[in-house]
């Protein structure tokens, strides 16, 4: 996730190079190495075939944001199927993608699902969306398909013969400013966060890689082993389940029981999401998230800070889906403050997952309906909720993500949500309907 460095002077941005094997994504970023008069690719392992093991790593400073030199981390991922942990986990981080297809017909159909997985993948991200582009490659071939046939993914796209060099440098920079797009809205929702950058940071998360074993169907596993050594996991702080004391969960009684849930098929490891900022997903679909500055040491600031959290999420409640809680839990002489929220159908996902299914504009006059009483509901609320697509419950129009920082949350302002929710619906629409989905959002913007 898109940082400001410590010093403030620098926005931090990951953009992720994704694509099956051998479509030409080490081959895209020696070219953009050269384009971007950077140099050498830092490659830290490969097999006996010249094939990526974990990732190629290209660093590069340009442009300005707000002021801020902008400093991209750009890294691939490895294709093969057996190493799709290391490659979820990368993209886990990614603020923008760049997905290399090969677009030969030979290609186009390993193609087309592994760009389907990436946007299954992507749904799963919490906060704002991640923006993809399809970086076209091979054009040069004979069987390269339809230019119409890749536009029909409703994702930009770039043509590139990344071994010319061709098309490179483009879709690059139209990954930064996807990048930036998110940027704006973190930094909107108070997600974007100052934290201190590591020296090694490829080194860093080669560790982190090495950490995470491969199984035969694709899943993270954390050996006891590896969770003593690898940098995503040695360190990690305990998640809170029902066994933690009395006084350290609210509300008292249903947020032990929502521990109760969320932990029932065992509590989850968390992994680091940015600086000491914390994250576990359990198999029940629960999130566990713990911020950045959440780690105390005396307990009694740590009690203050959990009174605090209490009273903001107990004022919002009429406002917020019910399954949910704050705790305090106790590792290593330390403790830790986590939310832990149930996730929820979002209107974002509920429309993308059945605009295609059904009548789109029925759907997205309910969508339009229930964005109203969201807008005029949440105005209400005694503290700013961010009011997004994604933030919004596609059963009752309930805010199922996570509450801000509770030391920085702002009083209601007198936004213009309905406007805000509108404009996104008018993005998902042009998006995922295409010339049809144009013709909704200018009927959506005239209703």
């Amino acid at each position: 996730m898109a940082t400001l460095d410590a010093a403030g002077d620098a926005l931090v941005v990951r953009i992720v190079y994704d694509g099956p094997p051998i479509a030409g994504k080490t081959t895209s970023l020696l070219a953009l190495a050269e384009r971007l008069g950077h140099g050498r690719l830092f490659t830290p392992e490969v097999s006996g075939g010249g094939r990526t093991l974990f990732f190629d790593w290209l660093e590069y400073v340009g442009g300005r944001y707000d002021g801020r030199a902008i400093h991209c981390e750009i890294v691939s991922v490895p294709g093969q199927a057996e190493f799709a942990p290391r490659r979820r986990l990368l993209l886990s981080s990614a603020d923008a993608v760049v997905f290399v297809g090969d677009t030969c017909a030979s290609g186009i159909d390993e193609t087309t699902a592994h760009l389907a997985d990436l946007r299954a993948h992507l749904a799963t991200r919490e906060g704002p969306p991640v923006g993809v582009v399809l970086q076209a490659n091979k054009r040069d071939l004979p069987d390269a398909v339809p230019l119409e046939r890749l536009r029909g993914h409703g994702l930009a796209v770039i043509e590139s013969v990344a071994s010319r060099g061709e098309g490179i440098r483009e879709a690059f920079v139209f990954g930064v400013r996807l990048a930036l797009d998110r940027v704006r809205e973190l930094e909107r929702l108070g997600l974007l966060h100052r934290v201190p950058r590591a020296h090694d940071e490829a080194g860093r998360l080669l560790t982190a890689l090495r950490g995470v074993a491969l199984s035969g169907d694709g899943r993270v596993l954390f050996p006891e082993a590896a969770s003593q050594t690898g940098a995503l996991v040695g360190h990690a702080p305990k998640v809170p389940d029902a066994e933690i004391p009395s006084g350290w969960v609210w509300p008292p009684i249903n947020g032990r029981v929502s521990l109760q849930e969320a932990t029932a098929r065992g509590v989850p490891l968390a992994r680091e999401l940015s600086p000491d900022e914390w994250v576990a997903d359990s198999e029940s679909g629960w999130r566990f998230h713990s911020p950045p500055g959440g780690a105390f040491v005396d307990p009694d600031e740590a009690r203050a800070a959990l009174s605090l959290w209490a009273q903001v999420h107990a004022s919002l409640a009429d406002w917020m889906s019910p399954s949910r809680c704050v705790a305090l839990v106790e590792h290593g002489g330390r403790f830790r403050l986590w939310q832990v929220v149930r996730s929820e159908p979002t209107v974002w996902k509920w429309l993308a997952s059945n605009l295609k299914a059904a009548d789109a504009g029925a759907l997205v006059d309910q969508a339009a309906r229930l964005c109203n009483r969201v807008a005029e509901s949440w105005a209400k609320a005694p503290w700013e909720l961010p009011c997004t697509l994604e933030t919004v419950s596609a059963l009752d129009g309930s805010f199922v993500s996570l509450v801000p920082d509770a030391g920085s949350v702002r009083p209601t302002e007198s936004t213009d949500r309905r406007a805000r929710l509108r404009h996104q619906l008018q993005t998902l629409l042009e998006g995922e309907l295409g010339v049809k989905g144009h013709a909704l959002a200018r009927s959506l913007a005239g209703g």
